[in-house]
């Protein structure tokens, strides 16, 4: 618990939005567009139209259904702690929330492109920049982890990535410019912060250096 507290506040604001979000209309299951936008939904007449840039960042806080909250908050978990304890938690807080802006303009510039914009909401684009972060990681990192636990996370996050990039591709109803921004986001902050991880646990073909 206290090595994933950014993560439990995360799922935490997450799950209180929702609620209060859910209260104001009349299906806790499925909040209505009209409350959703009202209270931070990232819709271009608004985001872009009216300059109400705020909700770049309020949507990535917002869900469409408790399903939909449900399974990003358990994606966020799974691999939210883990990113936690190796970067540390402001490090961690500042991928997760860049990574949800990121998701935010991209799916901000593919409505601008749509003569009816959509909604858009959802805490998937930061969670996709964490597993992108997180992927990209392992690659460029062999000694933080074990060599096979390294090869499970890798395969693991792959298909994880792909099924729902194709999922988002098949369905129009899920926002994939908002998966690609953060996780093209994710992967930069992978590039940057590469050299700055520390190890969980030795490697145990890592070379010993003796002074």
């Amino acid at each position: 618990m206290q090595q994933a507290r950014v993560t439990f506040i995360l799922i935490a604001i997450n799950i209180v939005a929702y609620v209060f979000v859910a209260l104001q209309g009349s299906n806790m299951l499925q909040p209505g567009g009209r409350e959703l936008v009202k209270f931070g939904a990232n819709f271009v007449p608004f985001t872009v139209g009216q300059l109400e840039l705020w909700r770049l960042l309020t949507s990535v806080f917002l869900h469409g259904s408790l399903m939909h909250l449900a399974i990003n908050m358990y994606s966020l978990y799974s691999v939210g702690s883990m990113v936690e304890f190796l970067c540390g938690r402001t490090k961690y807080l500042v991928i997760y929330l860049a990574c949800g802006l990121a998701g935010s303009l991209a799916s901000a510039g593919a409505n601008l492109l749509r003569t009816r914009p959509g909604i858009s909401i959802g805490a998937s684009g930061a969670v996709f920049g964490i597993y992108g972060f997180f992927l990209l990681l392992m690659w460029l990192r062999k000694d933080l982890v074990h060599p096979s636990a390294r090869r499970q996370i890798l395969q693991s996050g792959a298909i994880f990535i792909g099924i729902n990039l194709f999922l988002g591709f098949m369905s129009p109803g899920i926002d994939n410019a908002a998966h690609i921004g953060g996780l093209i986001a994710g992967l930069a902050a992978a590039l940057l912060f590469v050299r700055s991880i520390r190890l969980i646990f030795p490697n145990q073909n890592a070379d010993i250096e003796t002074h």
